[in-house]
């Protein structure tokens, strides 16, 4: 069965793929691909990235899943974010706001929290957008 794109539901632009960890290159401007979701769950300001590997130790989250990412959301504490960091790298991490600081926190303990002073936001921080869902294309067996 193909899926069709049709009126009711809103193409996401995918923006590349993602990883967990160290902060990878800073994604394309333009989109790889598109995923088409149902238009009561999505905006059209959305983005969507796709996971390359199993590192990422959400339980919900497995590769080749898509992790959607509201543009448009104000960020919150422990919310999860798609952070550029050094204005050129991109990563997923929960953020958490303590003493002044932003503070991004790796899913795994292999990984170091990375912090940063309120100087040190401006110039070396941006949260692109919060992750809202997952979606898991169909898997046939």
């Amino acid at each position: 069965m193909e899926f069709i794109p049709g009126s009711h539901f809103i193409p996401i632009p995918v923006y590349g793929k993602i990883h967990n960890g160290t902060p990878r290159e800073l994604f394309d401007v333009y989109a790889d691909g598109y995923i088409y979701l149902p238009y009561e769950v999505v905006n059209e300001e959305d983005i969507a990235f796709k996971v390359m590997d199993n590192d990422i130790s959400w339980d919900e989250v497995d590769k080749g899943d898509y992790i959607i990412v509201a543009t448009y959301l104000q960020p919150y504490d422990g919310a999860m974010a798609l952070a550029r960091v050094d204005r050129s790298s991109i990563t997923v991490k929960r953020l958490e706001y303590r003493d002044d600081k932003e503070i991004l926190l790796p899913a795994e303990d292999d990984y170091d929290p990375v912090e940063f002073s309120k100087e040190e936001v401006s110039e070396r921080l941006e949260i692109i957008g919060v992750v809202k869902g997952i979606m898991k294309p169909k898997r046939w067996n």
